[in-house]
């Protein structure tokens, strides 16, 4: 009987959503690409809390208990941080197991110094470029991860740029947009919550930078520090949020071209 309840609980385990999170080292970002999903143009500099950081993964590996199959270390662009390094270390410590990557544009990791590498193999840390139309020695790139025997995973194909189309008036049915959206497990912890995407955890800097009235709900995100099991965070990331009125996150719309944004509140709003 013992034995049976074990499989059982362990195929519960196997059943959930949450196992894979995405969190911020830095919101703003050296590329600024057009239509950001996570609306890096508009963010103002701003670093995360080694502190903070530090107590939300000690709370989410008690609540998951540690049984997180990936998680990226993004932003922004994670290597803007002066500190980033010690995230790796941070983020180890409470998913011994998990895969975890490292989601960079690539710019900076020419600047980066031999430490740097180094840790990258002791936390064991994956590296995950992004693909950008830049002029960036990829190959050179690779060369360097293989001499510190790091994994490296490129996130993409070459990029181009998409837009996941905001209204402004909120009249969007969120059952159909939450139903139909292709960016709903994307999870991101910030500031002691989980959102369900990208869109939910930055519309602040998007709302900020415009000035606009489109209401932030706090029920976008669902309170680690309040939820008592994984099956609560489970449960709130299958349903839909107040902002998928406003987010049509079922019609993404793709540019021809990858392109720097010009921080021009169309690159991100629905064409009717």
């Amino acid at each position: 009987m013992k034995f049976l309840q074990k499989i059982k609980n362990f195929i519960l385990e196997c059943d959930y959503k949450f196992t894979y999170f995405e969190v911020h080292l830095t919101e703003h970002c050296n590329l600024n690409c057009q239509s950001c999903f996570h609306f890096s143009p508009l963010a103002q500099e701003e670093y995360a809390d080694l502190l903070s950081f530090e107590n939300d993964f000690k709370r989410l590996a008690q609540i998951t208990k540690g049984k997180i199959k990936s998680l990226s270390l993004m932003g922004g662009e994670p290597l803007l941080h002066p500190k980033c390094t010690e995230f790796f270390k941070i983020a180890r410590k409470y998913f011994p197991n998990s895969n975890i990557l490292l989601v960079t544009n690539g710019i900076l990791l020419f600047e980066t110094d031999e430490l740097f590498w180094e840790n990258m193999q002791k936390y064991n840390i994956i590296l995950s470029p992004t693909i950008y139309p830049i002029n960036l020695d990829w190959n050179k790139i690779t060369q360097i991860a293989e001499k510190y025997n790091i994994n490296i995973h490129y996130f993409n194909n070459i990029k181009y740029s998409q837009k996941i189309p905001i209204q402004l008036d909120g009249t969007l049915n969120p059952s159909i947009n939450y139903k139909n959206c292709v960016c709903k497990t994307c999870y991101i912890l910030k500031n002691g919550k989980i959102f369900p995407c990208s869109v939910a955890a930055n519309i602040h800097h998007f709302i900020k930078y415009f000035n606009l009235n489109i209401e932030n709900s706090p029920k976008n995100g669902i309170d680690i520090y309040k939820a008592k099991t994984l099956k609560q965070i489970d449960n709130f990331l299958t349903k839909k949020i107040p902002l998928c009125k406003y987010c049509d996150g079922s019609h993404l719309e793709n540019y021809k071209k990858w392109a720097v944004s010009k921080k021009d509140i169309a690159e991100w709003l629905k064409i009717s």
